[in-house]
Parts: C-alpha cells; sequence; structure tokens
C-alpha cells in the first residue's frame, strides 16, 4: 500500500537474524513481501530444529 515493496523483502531477511539473536530457529517457504499469497512460517527453539533435523529450505525467504 505505501510503495515499499523493496523495503520489505529485506525486513523479511531480517526475521531470521533477530529471531536467531533470540535463541529461535525461523522456518519460511512463502512470504506476501515475494508476491506469495501467505506468510507460511514456523518459528522453533535450536533443540527442536536439531530433533526433527531440521535443514533451512532452499526455497527460503
Amino acid at each position: 500500500m505505501e510503495g515499499c515493496e523493496e523495503v520489505a523483502k529485506f525486513l523479511c531477511v531480517l526475521d531470521y537474524y533477530a529471531l536467531e539473536l533470540q535463541g529461535a530457529v525461523l522456518d519460511r517457504t512463502k512470504t506476501l513481501a515475494y508476491g506469495d499469497d501467505e506468510c507460511n512460517f514456523q518459528v522453533m527453539s535450536p533443540e527442536r530444529a536439531k530433533e526433527i533435523g531440521f535443514v533451512k529450505s532452499p526455497n527460503a525467504r
């Protein structure tokens, strides 16, 4: 709405770092900022990520 599409993409990228600094892992494959129809994400503890064998998706956004 505000014409900040490019800025929104950078904010989405910062989510990974912000959550990592807080001791969490972000898994996200869809986001509105990249033109997807929804934001599809999951936040988990590093322990849970290791437990389930989480590997960052090559489609992560």
